[in-house]
């Protein structure tokens, strides 16, 4: 048995001593382990209301059995604060079992109290898991870099696995941040979503998905229609029974690929708050046994803290929410995708020939709550696609060449052997004339 586990039982078989203490004061506890122990404290000094009681007698009389003098003063302090927690997990878990116990209706009222004590049960359980944040010597803070620069001796380390994120934002994506994938509607941000995941999924890196405004199933179609290169349209208008059994036998193969991956989990959760997204995120990482992992929430405006009003305007709010959200991040270590719309105000301008499409490419001022949802990202990708504006707007023969333009680029392609191929289909440059098909130009553009 070690030192704690004999610590912990003193603590929990002592009769006689009365648990007088809440916690130690920071200052306070080094000050009266250096001291020895020789004269006990005649106050007491309580850091909150929540943590444990303990034995000052009982602290003393450890201490002295189980070190010695000249013993590291990190070590006795370490010891102490799992005792700490070990206590503090007891408590919680007694005070849930009394709220069980007292329930009689199982109404709202007592099920929110069940489950107000069992959230307190969780976090006491995940702070023994938590980073911890502590002032650093220059010696200190390189000997953390000096861990993390080795770890890139085998290239980069977080990756988005496609070569235009990648090669967009260098540090990837990595723990304790996050970024935003901003559109109008229509132009495809779910279907972005999936395809990012995807990578993620095939590369077994761990991604947890919030899929807030779309339903599951419509999700999972496209997430098919993705991974079989089957067209969406395929998954929903099915033509006879042999398409069908054919569809079937595919959807089949696929999610027995699945099935391999255990680092995939999904959400439909409406009404999300930022509390119920840290549960789902310990609940994670805990299976996972690990920490890191990216987060993606489509749409990161649906979380109740991002959407309502407490004090304030609702851009204070958000502006508070993302800072929570960032700071979330920082404490459990993972990173985080947030999908936002852009204002409706970024496609009143008329739209009369193929030239007037590039009126309607989005800047960062047109999303919603701009200033404040931009407060801590590091990175804002806007997506814009000029043929979903053609078709909108203009008659088909209005934008004829971007098919054909479209269509001479995926030929030039069709033989390459890695079979990647990032094509902006429909942007134009100047005049869609101007665009040459040019194999390196092509490429280019």
């Amino acid at each position: 048995m070690n030192k704690i586990e004999t610590f912990f039982l003193e603590i929990r078989e002592d009769k006689t001593s009365n648990y007088i203490l809440n916690c130690l004061n920071h200052i306070l506890l080094p000050l009266f382990f250096l001291s020895r122990f020789v004269f006990l404290l005649p106050f007491f000094v309580f850091h909150n209301f929540y943590l444990p009681l303990f034995s000052l007698v009982l602290i003393d009389n450890h201490l002295n059995s189980q070190y010695k003098e000249g013993d590291n003063i990190s070590d006795i302090i370490d010891d102490v604060k799992k005792c700490h927690t070990y206590t503090k997990l007891s408590m919680r878990l007694s005070d849930a079992a009394e709220v069980y116990n007292r329930i009689d209706a199982f109404d709202e009222k007592e099920i929110n109290e069940l489950r107000e004590a069992l959230d307190k049960v969780e976090d006491t359980l995940s702070s023994t898991n938590q980073q911890e944040f502590k002032l650093k010597t220059a010696e200190e803070w390189g000997n953390s870099y000096n861990e993390e620069f080795e770890r890139r001796k085998d290239g980069k380390i977080y990756k988005f696995f496609d070569k235009v994120l990648d090669n967009m934002i260098v540090e990837g994506p990595t723990p304790g941040g996050g970024g935003l994938i901003t559109a109008s509607t229509g132009m495809g941000k779910s279907a972005y979503c999936l395809n990012m995941i995807n990578n993620f999924i095939n590369n077994d890196i761990p991604c947890l998905y919030f899929t807030m405004e779309m339903s599951e199933i419509n999700t999972y179609d496209r997430l098919m229609a993705i991974r079989t290169k089957i067209p969406f349209k395929n998954f929903i208008n099915i033509q006879n029974t042999e398409d069908f059994e054919s569809l079937k036998q595919t959807i089949k193969e696929e999610q027995e690929k699945l099935k391999k991956n255990k680092n995939f989990r999904v959400c439909e959760n409406p009404s999300m708050s930022l509390k119920d997204l840290e549960n789902y995120i310990k609940k994670f990482q805990q299976e996972m046994g690990q920490k890191y992992c990216i987060v993606i929430i489509d749409l990161i405006t649906m979380i109740k803290e991002f959407s309502s009003v407490d004090k304030g305007s609702l851009a204070n709010s958000i502006e508070i929410a993302i800072n929570k959200l960032n700071a979330m991040s920082k404490t459990l270590g993972f990173h985080y995708i947030g999908v936002a719309q852009l204002n409706r105000t970024v496609e009143q301008d008329k739209v009369i020939d193929i030239k007037d499409i590039q009126k309607l490419r989005p800047t960062r001022a047109a999303i919603k709550n701009s200033g404040a949802l931009l407060e801590r990202p590091r990175y804002s990708i806007s997506l814009f696609r000029p043929y979903y504006y053609a078709e909108t707007y203009l008659n088909p023969e209005d934008y004829e060449d971007m098919e054909k333009v479209g269509a001479a680029i995926l030929k030039e392609f069709s033989d390459r052997k890695d079979n990647q191929m990032h094509i902006a289909y429909g942007t134009m440059i100047n005049e869609i004339k101007e665009v040459s098909r040019s194999y390196k130009e092509a490429r280019m553009a």
